[in-house]
């Protein structure tokens, strides 16, 4: 290109597209996805209008993560150790049908231990304390975190703690029963040793139950016979009923497998 032509051109800087990520987060696309979608990491919506319509005109139910993009970037990392991929290119790959969800929210029915650890992690931090991202991280410093309380709380300091509780509502002259996150005030020793330590070791259980399930679920299906499936239902909403839904017994069902 002569001289003459670059002088009438206003804009001389040319854009190079950065080809190498591209290629890069195209590469573990699959795998990245295959770990979002699998049941210890994400839920799937049951309901009808529940899904998403791709790019090639199919639908594909929803899924709604159970933790967080950073710690499942994390396990990611671990259990690939020799691919390098950062936390932007691993959220960047995340597709239209995984969805995310916040702890402290009652949109989906996400499990109310989780719910309340966090918003414990919030009146620490409100302390002026350091906390981890979330629960589990908090289960690993959980001794420095007590020690920081005890070193940094003083004894007449009154901490204000949220936390999900059911409560009983008025409404047209009925009585109901629901769920409304409660504020609490709560002096050092009952914050310390009635409330971060009894919920740290009972959510200690809790997350160690769920990983223990879910590792032997995945085994199950990695090992299951000839001829043989899985069916999997859950039956938590349903045990709180006071007689036996008819949907439980007198309900037809299909079930596919593969075989």
């Amino acid at each position: 290109m002569c001289r003459n032509t670059l002088s009438k051109i206003t804009n001389k800087s040319v854009d190079l597209p950065n080809n190498k990520r591209t290629r890069e987060v195209a590469k573990h696309r699959d795998k990245v996805i295959a770990l979002f979608e699998r049941d210890e990491n994400s839920r799937k919506l049951p309901g009808n209008a529940d899904s998403v319509k791709t790019k090639v005109g199919t639908h594909i139910q929803k899924r709604v993560l159970t933790d967080y993009l950073k710690t499942l970037s994390r396990k990611f990392i671990s259990e690939n150790p020799r691919i390098k991929l950062s936390l932007s290119s691993f959220c960047r790959i995340r597709p239209r049908h995984i969805i995310l969800t916040s702890l402290i929210t009652r949109d989906t029915c996400l499990c109310t231990k989780h719910q309340k650890m966090s918003l414990t992690r919030k009146a620490v931090k409100r302390q002026h304390i350091y906390t981890p991202s979330n629960g589990e991280n908090m289960l690993e410093n959980r001794t420095e975190l007590i020690k920081g309380i005890e070193d940094n709380v003083h004894e007449d300091t009154i901490t204000v703690v949220s936390q999900w509780k059911r409560v009983q509502t008025e409404f047209k002259g009925q009585k109901k029963s629901g769920m409304k996150i409660v504020n609490s005030d709560m002096t050092k020793k009952e914050f310390v040793v009635e409330h971060v330590t009894k919920q740290s070791s009972e959510f200690e259980e809790h997350v160690s139950s769920i990983k223990t399930q879910y590792s032997q679920m995945k085994t199950l299906k990695e090992n299951l016979p000839e001829n043989h499936c899985i069916d999997h239902m859950d039956f938590s909403e349903n045990c709180a009923c006071e007689s036996v839904s008819s949907q439980l017994t007198g309900t037809k069902r299909v079930l596919y497998y593969i075989r």
